[in-house]
């Protein structure tokens, strides 16, 4: 079971993809659990990113995501016109 700052941690990665201040204890517990994986992202740096399990465990939480902007027809940062 991951700790709520574990998680948060995993809401994170999913929302910046990109180098973060993130907490190295929270990041290898979720590494140890192969949620997140380090990929290359720029010379001599890397970055963590969702691994399918990670994803996998984001939807049996019920978390939507993306797709949920997706189905009412906003963008990110973008609201969709009210009716």
């Amino acid at each position: 079971m991951l700790s709520p700052h574990e998680f948060a941690t995993l809401l994170l990665v999913h929302d910046v993809q990109d180098r973060l201040e993130l907490d190295p204890v929270d990041l290898e517990a979720l590494l140890e659990r192969g949620l997140v994986s380090l990929q290359e992202c720029a010379a001599d740096r890397w970055c963590p990113r969702i691994t399918e399990h990670g994803y996998a465990l984001l939807r049996a939480v019920g978390w939507q995501g993306e797709m949920n902007r997706a189905r009412r027809g906003e963008a990110r940062g973008h609201e969709a016109p009210r009716q």
